[in-house]
Formats: structure tokens, sequence, C-alpha cells
């Protein structure tokens, strides 16, 4: 037998379901990593800012976004450090999936370092943009106050202008006007050119603020698509994983059912000696005692009929695994096969029975004591018989 097909071969070890506390059915099978198309996640931040203007509040809501979706990205990060998670204790069952959990465990560090250090020059651009906000106010309200300083003047001239009228021809008048608005009238251009130069230079600043909150969004983006091709890498609907989950939940289960069985056998044997007793002496208790036993029995039956449905729902993932993997290789010669519907069938009454599962097949296949698979069969492999 090759090499790699000996890789392929999965191990089930079933032991004594009845004396044994803590049974386990160990399902061993490798892993391999199915690269698929990477997924493309679209830019969440709605279209750019005008950089034409120094609209403030339109750079302040870019800004809040990009906090927001910073926010859903944290979560995603949490959401892939849980399946990490889950990836880890399967990798425990199965050495080959660890290595490469481990490698995916070291690019989920490095795309985390790598976010958070956008999300402090983010940091950085919002003081920035705050710092512009504040002297783009400055400007506004000084702009305000000299409006209003002007405003006297202004009504001077008006008043200056309608006399002007009245004494049209008096052109010491007009002079006079002239001459006191004049000095006004150059306070107010040069007030003017040095807003106006305020202006300029804050819309400049926006502007390389812009600049700087794309180029960091553009790197967001980035990160954004590495962590979905990670977590599309080891997502929970790869069909390996799905179904190494769930062999892992059916075990959990069984072991869990298990444990259900020893105290119900351990009640079951308190009650028959407490109706030995009541027999004896002829107890008033003994209907109560007859109850209880009968009310044990019933639920006994019901965890056995757990027991096998648990199993053999392990049975039928694990046979899909070992399928889905060794399909190509052909029907070995000088091998045992056994079917999967032959198994089902005898694997349920011999479950129930103290080490009759393990006796059968290391009577059955005493020269061999492995079975394989060619593609239609269970792969099962019993040490120790």
């Amino acid at each position: 037998m090759s090499q790699g097909f000996q890789e392929t071969v999965a191990e089930l070890e079933l032991t004594d379901l009845a004396r044994d506390g803590n049974a386990r059915v160990k399902i061993l099978e490798w892993q391999k990593l199915v690269l698929g198309k990477r997924l493309a996640i679209a830019d969440r931040t709605g279209t750019g800012v005008e950089t034409e203007t120094p609209d403030l509040k339109q750079m302040l809501a870019v800004v809040s976004r990009r906090a927001g979706v910073l926010g859903q990205e944290g979560q995603a990060i949490h959401d892939l450090q849980s399946e990490l998670d889950v990836g880890r204790v399967t990798a425990e069952s199965y050495p080959q999936e660890a290595e490469h959990v481990g490698w995916l465990e070291e690019e989920l560090v490095e795309v985390k370092k790598q976010l958070q250090q956008e999300q402090v020059a983010t940091r950085d651009l919002e003081e920035s943009l705050k710092t512009a906000r504040d002297a783009m106010q400055r400007n506004i309200k000084l702009t305000s106050a000299l409006k209003g300083e002007l405003e006297q003047p202004r009504q001077r001239m008006k008043y200056y202008s309608s006399k002007g009228r009245e004494t049209r021809g008096d052109e010491t008048g007009l002079g006079r006007l002239e001459k006191i608005s004049s000095p006004y009238i150059k306070n107010l251009k040069s007030t003017k050119a040095k807003v106006d130069k305020r202006l300029e230079a804050s819309k400049n600043q926006v502007t390389g603020l812009e600049k700087d909150l794309e180029a960091a969004r553009q790197s967001i983006k980035a990160r954004k698509r590495d962590l979905a091709s990670l977590k599309l890498e080891i997502d929970d609907e790869d069909e390996r994983i799905r179904l190494l989950k769930a062999q892992l939940f059916e075990t959990n289960r069984l072991i869990q059912l298990e444990k259900e069985k020893e105290k119900l056998e351990a009640e079951q044997m308190e009650i028959q000696a407490a109706l030995v007793g009541a027999r004896a002496s002829s107890s008033p208790d003994l209907g109560e005692l007859m109850q209880r036993e009968a009310q044990v029995d019933a639920s006994l039956s019901q965890v056995e009929e757990k027991m096998v449905a648990t199993v053999l729902d392990g049975m039928r993932h694990a046979e899909y695994r070992v399928r889905f993997e060794s399909s190509k290789t052909g029907r070995q010669t000088g091998v045992n096969y056994v079917l999967v519907e032959d198994l089902e069938k005898e694997f349920e009454d011999l479950v129930v029975e103290k080490g009759g599962v393990r006796r059968y097949y290391c009577n059955k296949w005493k020269e061999e004591k492995v079975l394989h698979d060619d593609g239609n069969i269970f792969v099962l492999e019993f040490k120790g018989c």
C-alpha cells in the first residue's frame, strides 16, 4: 500500500461504551487548504469629499463614517478570532491542520498590527481636521466682527451720500465726505485681503487633509481585503471544516450521553437494592420504588437510543470525509471491504452490548484488522485486538 494512500486512511477507535466512562470516538482526518476567489469588499465610506470647497461638515461626516467602519472592522477581527479559536480546537485532533491554523494566526496578528497603525494615522488626521475646523471658526468669527465694525462706516457713508445729494453743488461738502470715507474704504479693502488670505490658507490645509485621509482610506481598504481573504480560508462554509466540527460535536455529545447513562445506571442499582429491602420488609414504599425503577428504565432506553443515533451521525460525517479525499484511489486487491449500509444495520445492536463492536470486528477481520475505503465504504482501524 503506497504512502500516499496510507495518509488518506482515517482512524476510528470505539472503546467499551458501558465500562469506560471516558469513552471517546476518535476520527483523525487530514486537512487541505481550498483556496477560493478573493472576496472583494465594497468601499463603505461613500463618495469622496469635494476638494474645491472647504466643506468641513462634509469632511467631518467622512471621518465619522470612517470611525464606524473601523468599529465594524474591529468586530470582524473579533469574529475572525473566534473562528480561529474553533480552528485551534480542531487542530488539536488533526495535527496537519494545526500548521495551517498557526500560519493563519500569524497572518492575523500582522494584519491586526497594520490595522492598528492605520487607526492611529486616522486619529491623527481627525485631530488635524479638528484644528483646521477651529481655525476656520475663528476666521468666521473675525469676519463677522469686521462686518460689524464696517457697518458703522457704511451707515455714515449712506448718511453723507444723502447729504451730498442735498448739497450736490457744495464742493467743500463733497471733499469733506471723501476725506472722511477714504480711511474706512482703505481699511475695508485691507481687512478683506487678510480674510481672503486666511481663507485660502485654510482651504489648502483642508485639501491636504483630504488627500491624507483618502490615502488612509485606500490603505484600510487593502487591509480589509487581506482580512477578507484570511476569513475566506477559514470560513465555516468550507465543507471539510464543517464536517470536522460536526464530527467533534457528535463526539462530545456521545461523551455527555455516556455520563448521563452512568448516572442512570447508578440510580437504577440504588433503586434495585432498595426494592430488595422493601420486598423483604413489606415496606409501603414498594409501589413508589417500582414506579421510579420504571421511569429510570425508560430514561435509560432513551439515552441508549440517542447514543446509537449519535454514533451513526458521526459515522456518516466521517464516511463523507473519507470518500471526499480518497475517491480517486482504486479498489485495493487482497483487502476486505464492508459497505456502510451493512455496517449501520449491525451497529445498532452492537453498540449497546458491552464490548460488542470491538469483539465483532476483531473476530470477523482477525487476519486483516483494517477496513479500507474505495470511495463507497467507511474506514475503520482497530488496535489492540
